[in-house]
C-alpha cells in the first residue's frame, strides 16, 4: 500500500492542471504569432484568433488584415469556424 504523505507541497499543485498560473500563462512568442499571421483566412482556427487576441490584437486589426468583417471574426471564435 502506498503512504499518503500528508505534507503536500502547494509548489507542485500550482503546475499541474489548471491552476490559475497555468490558466493566465501567455505562452506565445513572436515567431509563433508570425507564423499565425502567415495564415490566410480559411486556414485560420478559433485557437489561432484566441492567441492574437490574447498577444494584445484588436478584433479591428484582425478584420483589417484578412479582410473580413467583425462579425466574421467573431463568429470564428464562438463557433470554431464552423
Amino acid at each position: 500500500m502506498a503512504k499518503n504523505n500528508p505534507k503536500k507541497s502547494k509548489t507542485n499543485d500550482a503546475k499541474r492542471g489548471y491552476g490559475i498560473v497555468n490558466v493566465e500563462k501567455r505562452n506565445l512568442d513572436k515567431k509563433e504569432l508570425r507564423m499565425i499571421l502567415g495564415k490566410s483566412w480559411s486556414e485560420l482556427h478559433a485557437m489561432d484568433l484566441q492567441k492574437m487576441v490574447y498577444h494584445e490584437m484588436k478584433l479591428e486589426d484582425i478584420s483589417q488584415k484578412y479582410a473580413v468583417s467583425i462579425v466574421a471574426v467573431l463568429n470564428k471564435l464562438r463557433f470554431n469556424g464552423a
